[in-house]
């Protein structure tokens, strides 16, 4: 434990306002990880952040990203499918984003107001389950192909996240941060290997 507080001391400094952004921005931990990160008394010492600190600096790390992806995934996605390695990966993301789709938007017109408004709640409540491969990067790319537009895109992806920061926060102040923790990496691992079993099986 000593070593790795060496190190985020090194990478980071005395800085976990820092360190729990930046790791809330990546894809796979986004706040999720990154709050009971920031809490963490055994890696940080007394520099660990509160609850309301980490909760607010897991927030915004990880919604800072949602208009960029917002922008920029349908560009990316036609270019990787065009690349031998990597496109097989954007195929299998856009099949699982396709399927979220038809759960979401089970045959109503998007451009009625109410059935957009239920896509915007369904957006919403996917981003809001506070799991692996359900957050700021998954949501905001699901309202991109559901047609959602930029701003209705990320108002129910931001607000989604907001209450699932809450929800992480309010269980990382309840529980070990370290068994949140490895909670979140556990389960990002098992459903990682369990979606690669099905896609070899499917073969």
């Amino acid at each position: 434990m000593e070593s790795v507080q060496l190190f985020l001391m090194e990478l980071f400094g005395y800085n976990p306002h820092l360190a729990t952004i930046i790791l809330s921005m990546f894809p796979g931990t986004e706040a999720r990880l990154g709050i009971p990160f920031g809490m963490n008394t055994a890696l940080w010492g007394t520099y660990a952040l509160s609850g309301t600190e980490a909760l607010l600096c897991g927030f915004w790390g990880s919604s800072l990203v949602v208009p960029l992806i917002a922008i920029l995934f349908k560009p990316v996605l036609k270019v990787t499918k065009k690349i031998k390695g990597i496109n097989k990966l954007f195929f299998a993301l856009e099949e699982k984003l396709n399927a979220e789709k038809e759960t979401i938007n089970d045959g109503m017109e998007s451009t009625d107001m109410k059935s957009t408004l239920k896509v915007m709640i369904g957006v919403f409540l996917f981003v809001l389950t506070p799991l692996p491969l359900t957050g700021v990067y998954t949501g905001t790319m699901l309202g991109v192909i559901l047609n959602l537009g930029f701003w209705k895109t990320c108002v129910s992806v931001i607000l989604g996240n907001f209450f699932a920061c809450l929800l992480v926060g309010g269980v990382s102040s309840l529980i070990n941060t370290t068994f949140v923790i490895i909670f979140v990496v556990l389960s990002l691992v098992v459903i990682l290997l369990t979606r690669a079993i099905k896609r070899k099986r499917a073969k």
